[in-house]
């Protein structure tokens, strides 16, 4: 197995595999999620030779740690010695700073991957921006040296869209600069085979720069409630993620209560959310994408 491709099954396995509970610290996400899922991706073949914390735990590489890089003995995941040997070839010195990476990686032909890995609480609908401009600046550094980099941030807490808007253009800037970037949330309801990230938004129809922006003109299925009386947009299923794997993380949009676009409706609000809900999850277990849904709740898959 090459770094590349160890990259690409290792970006799938991130965004989809299933994020133990009680992810309460950094080092739980790190040692208890992305570093098992490392190695469980490289499998035993040793094309793809991986370095990362010992968390105090003494470990060794038998007989050594120069043959078991030879391919002779067994390699320890976790190992002291590696752990720090490979910090001669796996750091970043630049502008009068030494910068480490969380895991490593190297592969017979030379080529190098990076990973940082970062778990930060979501406050008022906003991750910490000290955080979070840290861990991209980690992933840039190390996308001078390194061959590839995936950045992995799990994140508690409900965000706010409205920090949302330029996603998709940082997310392309990284992919141009070897930079796969993962979030994931740490607090999903668990639904089958999917883990369910439910996000409230004040409307679906917002304002930015001057301009109206509608969360279901994306791809993904909108909810719309009707009636002999109105017909307003309450819930969004975001992308198709979820329909083609059967599994992993899945985004759905709901209008928040107190939102000003119930207008006449907001009486029977808390009602028609619990209606949403459970129409969610016929849209999701039985792939339902158009048509009456459940009650008054209408679905039209958007692609």
């Amino acid at each position: 197995m090459t770094i590349s491709i160890f990259r690409d099954k290792f970006v799938t396995e991130l965004r989809l595999a299933k994020i133990p509970g009680n992810m309460s610290t950094e080092m739980q996400f790190e040692r208890d999620f992305v570093i098992p899922l490392a190695y469980e991706t490289a499998g035993t073949e040793r094309d793809v030779q991986l370095f990362s914390h010992p968390w105090g735990v003494k470990k060794s590489c038998e007989p050594d740690c120069e043959s078991a890089l030879k391919g002779i003995g067994h390699r320890e995941p976790g190992c002291n010695k590696c752990w720090a040997n490979s910090k001669a070839w796996a750091s970043v010195d630049a502008f009068g700073t030494h910068n480490n990476f969380d895991l490593v990686g190297k592969g017979k032909d030379g080529a190098m991957v990076a990973v940082e890995i970062k778990l930060v609480k979501v406050k008022e609908g906003r991750m910490p921006n000290g955080e979070i401009q840290r861990f991209f600046g980690q992933c840039a550094l190390a996308s001078s040296k390194f061959d590839f980099v995936i950045g992995i941030c799990g994140y508690q807490g409900t965000l706010n869209p409205k920090y949302d808007q330029d996603t998709d253009q940082l997310t392309q800037w990284a992919k141009g600069h070897k930079i796969d970037l993962i979030f994931r949330s740490t607090t999903a309801e668990k639904f089958g085979n999917y883990e369910i990230e439910w996000i409230t938004i004040p409307s679906f129809r917002e304002h930015h720069y001057g301009k109206e922006f509608h969360y279901y003109d994306s791809h993904g299925v909108i909810l719309s409630y009707r009636d002999a009386s109105a017909d307003i947009p309450v819930g969004f299923i975001n992308g198709y993620e979820w329909l083609h794997e059967k599994r992993g993380p899945c985004k759905i949009y709901i209008l928040d209560l107190e939102s000003s676009d119930w207008h006449e409706l907001l009486l029977k609000a808390k009602q028609i959310l619990a209606e949403v809900k459970e129409a969610s999850y016929e849209v999701i277990g039985r792939q339902l994408l158009r048509d009456r849904i459940k009650d008054n709740i209408y679905a039209l898959a958007n692609a």
